[in-house]
């Protein structure tokens, strides 16, 4: 891929990143709209993602690589202990959700139905899962590592999406900064107990 190739699908992806965050719904927004606000052409649009989910995806592969890089800056971190990194990861994804709903509801929905490995949801599952066996040392086991992962991410996704239920039966708002840390503590001392 050439200099102008990468300059373009930077653009798609910044103009389609952004309609998304503006409508709310990634559903909402068509390639026609991203091409216009990119400036790029329609046809390259489709050369360059084929179809609508495949940009979605690569929207949200580019802000979740992101939240990894901010988390990258804490995880090497002496001073901070595996737990605490589990923490910061579960509050970051979560806060991830909180302020991109529309693009993260897609691309949640989208992993749920046609999940793979190597998707956003696989990437995290990994992260989480390295953590945990830090945090679990010489006695960590890998397979167990990445099924506490694994429901762990699935929770953060469960109570982002059903977030209006979570708020009906105990009263605690995602959407609310203080509120869903408080939600992420609790749920990290019930997958790792003192």
């Amino acid at each position: 891929m050439n200099g102008q190739d990468r300059a373009n699908r930077e653009k798609i992806l910044e103009a389609a990143t952004a309609l998304i965050r503006e409508s709310g719904d990634a559903g909402r927004v068509t390639i026609r709209e991203v091409a216009r606000r990119s400036g790029v052409g329609l046809g390259l649009v489709n050369y360059y993602f084929g179809t609508k989910e495949k940009l979605l995806e690569a929207c949200v592969r580019s802000m979740i690589s992101s939240v990894v890089e901010r988390f990258a800056g804490i995880y090497g971190r002496l001073d901070v202990t595996p737990l605490e990194q589990i923490r910061y990861l579960a509050k970051s994804t979560a806060t991830f959700f909180a302020f991109n709903p529309g693009l993260s509801r897609v691309s949640v929905l989208q992993e749920y139905r046609q999940g793979h490995g190597q998707d956003n949801t696989g990437e995290i599952v990994r992260v989480f899962a390295g953590l945990i066996l830090r945090l679990y040392g010489e006695t960590g086991n890998p397979e167990e590592a990445f099924l506490k992962a694994h429901c762990l991410v699935s929770a953060l996704q469960g109570t982002f999406l059903r977030a209006d239920t979570l708020k009906e039966e105990t009263g605690l708002d995602f959407f609310e900064d203080n509120q869903r840390e408080q939600l992420i503590d609790r749920l990290i001392a019930h997958f790792f107990p003192a």
